[in-house]
């Protein structure tokens, strides 16, 4: 593959590719067979391939004892600590083989099967081919080996069968240009996997022998289709597993299952997701201190952290830390150079530091993976005796995983503190639907690019996630957004909330619109006017064409197999029956739940409502439209339409651009910069209603007090005042 021919981003695969399998029930079919299945037992080359498990053990010794003990007690696998990644090729090998021999006697004496698992790391690095040749040679000799280094909660992904890596903004690099692959021991040049086994093995391995399943055989031909692949390969095949989701690793997971039970026989070179996967392990949400049940009081003990990698991520996670702690953290910095002796040399990494520290610091000989402290952060705990501080968790966690401030997130999360209760947000059915919404709904039209046109005020991402994780956590679980808005940004930057603070997606509901056209992220520029001719054409408007465009590419920037509610954000002259139509559809595929409309004369609600009624089409469920104490427009004949359909209502700009959250006499920058604001109220009213301080809690109540309307989107509030917004103040109805 040329390099003008790899993949940049998620969202272009997906344009390339079949659509994933939607099933939650795989995982299911996998667990059904775990207990006829061999044990699997995973040889992990550093601690941190436990980072998708939980609820079993992984072992740092291999005595006939632990190991025979291990096999009566586990029911599906276990992982043993070899640390090999920290060794020369050749010490590798032999621990290898030492390790596989014991496992061998093991289980003989304890009558149980096992398969081998060498779990390595996902960006590729580690002794690969000299583990599982040796493997081989020692256990016995298998049809072929799996090599499957998809993790996603790392954003590792195999497409088309090259490796890639994702960077902090989503887009896709090939693994061979990442810094992973100029490591000193474990460099690489090749991101093509056929190309990468050829290379590694110094041509030892023929390309010939490296075979691959690909996506169009997971998502196209299913398990059946992998299946049969699999046993049409030559014995001693390489066989690559290219996955972007999970289900397309439960898909090959199954089909391999098929190949099993047909005779086949494997041995798995793979990362982390593999094993859980093959394990039916279900993901976990990650542990909080109060999980554990540890004392977070400022008088409890605190922890300690030790970081010894060598790469720029865990560099930038311990600035992140060390700044965003301040004075409550204490540091020490160990010059390694110094520690050592002029003949000695060093191998390390995150894991390996971790490993260390586990083996020969805490003395753990076997632990239990309780689940991950973080997304791909294991946390263990040590309950034997023979451990020097039994019973305290562990987190390992990995040196290329994790966003700039994951580090600072986790540790700030277990801090000492008196724990605040989470403010009691009210929530409502939107309409006559049964979604629940906040009754406070946060408005995302100021989050994302500065210098974008659509708006005089606009907050970059560093500051946009803080609200969003306060908003969260203050029980604002609606979110409203468009498009358009910052050309896709503000939907990029709900995504990448969701993903680092690790907010499951059910537990928010995300509302979005579409009709005006979206360019570049990067770009600053909105069409005004927007037309649906020239060089815009077809990529605005309500056609059938634009909306499934427009649909698709949202899903894509919010990461999300669905929208909550798609709202229309105008109305053009397109047949209702067509709009109607292909909003229908969409909610049929599972894309969009709930649909409602924005910024539309009664009469043009009243056509497309009845459109969809008569023909028993989706009707819309929300009218979102501009009401305030100084417009009040809507009270005409929308607000009552609404309410006799069942139709929820819910205010933008409930602050009148902000008008109604100071006095009437005092400006500030962004007031200067919007001409809309003198466009739309006049001095007179805002005058009569705007009452200093107390301003915006009467506007906001007003709206929340009036009838239908349920709801009000805010947009800019500080994280101050993100709580007690929603706390408003008897106001008499005018």
């Amino acid at each position: 593959m040329t390099v003008s021919n790899y993949i940049v981003s998620l969202a272009e695969a997906q344009t390339r590719l079949p659509p994933p399998v939607a099933s939650s029930r795989l995982l299911e079919q996998i667990d059904q067979q775990v207990e006829q299945l061999p044990i699997l037992v995973v040889l992990d080359d550093d601690p941190t391939g436990t980072q998708t498990c939980h609820g079993i053990n992984v072992l740092t010794v291999w005595d006939d004892a632990t190991l025979v003990e291990e096999f009566h007690t586990c029911d599906r696998g276990f992982f043993i600590l070899t640390n090999s990644r920290a060794l020369p090729t050749a010490e590798a090998r032999k621990l290898i083989s030492d390790i596989c021999t014991a496992v061998k006697k093991a289980a003989v004496q304890a009558q149980k099967t096992f398969e081998i698992v060498l779990r390595g790391d996902s960006t590729l690095r580690g002794h690969f081919p000299d583990e599982p040749q040796i493997a081989e040679e020692v256990i016995r000799k298998v049809d072929g080996w799996i090599l499957a280094p998809f993790f996603r909660q790392g954003g590792r992904f195999t497409i088309d069968d090259v490796h890639y890596v994702a960077d902090a903004e989503g887009n896709l690099v090939p693994a061979a240009q990442t810094i992973f692959a100029k490591d000193a021991t474990f460099g690489y040049t090749s991101s093509n996997l056929i190309d990468y086994v050829v290379e590694k093995s110094n041509g030892s391995i023929p390309r010939h022998r490296v075979q691959s399943i690909s996506l169009h055989d997971i998502r196209e031909g299913g398990v059946s289709a992998v299946a049969e692949r699999l046993l049409k390969f030559a014995q001693g095949s390489i066989i690559i597993v290219n996955a972007i989701v999970d289900t397309d690793l439960e898909i090959f997971v199954l089909g391999l299952l098929q190949a099993k039970s047909a005779g086949r026989n494997y041995i798995y070179r793979t990362g982390a997701a593999f094993v859980s996967t093959r394990l039916a392990i279900r993901p976990k949400p990650p542990l909080s201190a109060g999980d554990l049940g540890l004392n977070t009081e400022a008088s409890s003990p605190g922890g300690l952290i030790i970081a010894g990698s060598y790469v720029s991520k865990t560099t930038d996670q311990l600035q992140s830390l060390t700044s965003g702690r301040g004075p409550a953290l204490k540091v020490i910095t160990l010059d390694v150079e110094s520690l050592l002796n002029n003949t000695e040399s060093s191998y390390s990494t995150g894991g390996i530091t971790s490993s260390d520290i586990a083996t020969k610091g805490l003395r753990m000989r076997r632990a239990q993976i309780i689940g991950q402290a973080s997304a791909g952060v294991p946390l263990w705990r040590c309950d034997e005796p023979s451990s020097k501080f039994s019973g305290i968790p562990y987190v390992v966690f990995p040196g290329n995983v994790g966003h700039q401030d994951a580090l600072l997130d986790m540790v700030t999360s277990w801090q000492s503190r008196s724990i605040e209760k989470r403010p009691k947000m009210q929530y409502q059915r939107l309409g006559n639907s049964g979604l629940k919404v906040s009754k406070i709904i946060l408005g995302c039209m100021t989050f994302g690019n500065p210098s974008w046109e659509g708006s005089p005020w606009v907050l970059p991402e560093a500051e946009a996630l803080p609200l969003l994780k306060k908003a969260y956590d203050c029980g604002i679980n609606t979110w409203d957004t468009a498009n358009t808005y910052s050309n896709g940004m503000s939907e990029i930057i709900i995504g990448k909330a969701l993903e680092r603070y690790n907010i499951p997606r059910s537990k928010v509901v995300i509302m979005t619109k579409l009709y005006y056209p979206v360019l570049e992220p990067e770009s600053n520029a909105r069409p005004n006017p927007a037309i649906n001719d020239g060089v815009l054409v077809n990529q605005m408007g309500l056609s059938r064409k634009h909306i499934f465009e427009a649909v698709d590419a949202s899903l894509a920037r919010l990461k999300s197999s669905y929208i909550d509610v798609l709202q229309l954000h105008r109305i053009d002259d397109t047949h209702p029956e067509e709009v109607m139509r292909a909003l229908h559809d969409l909610v049929q595929m599972g894309k969009i739940h709930y649909l409602g409309a924005s910024s539309m004369y009664c009469w043009q609600l009243v056509r497309l409502q009845y459109a969809a009624k008569m023909n028993n089409w989706t009707v819309f469920t929300s009218m979102q439209g501009l009401y305030n104490l100084l417009y009040r427009e809507e009270e005409r004949e929308t607000n009552k339409f609404c309410q006799a359909e069942g139709i929820g209502l819910i205010p933008w700009s409930p602050l009148a651009r902000g008008l109604l959250a100071r006095p009437w006499n005092v400006k500030t920058d962004r007031s200067v910069k919007d001409a809309k604001t003198a466009k739309w109220f006049s001095v007179s009213a805002t005058r009569y209603y705007v009452k200093l301080s107390d301003a915006k809690k009467n506007s906001i109540y007003y709206l929340l007090s009036r009838q239908p309307f349920t709801r009000s989107v805010g947009n800019n509030w500080s994280i101050s005042k993100l709580c007690p917004i929603g706390k408003g103040i008897p106001l008499p109805k005018p």
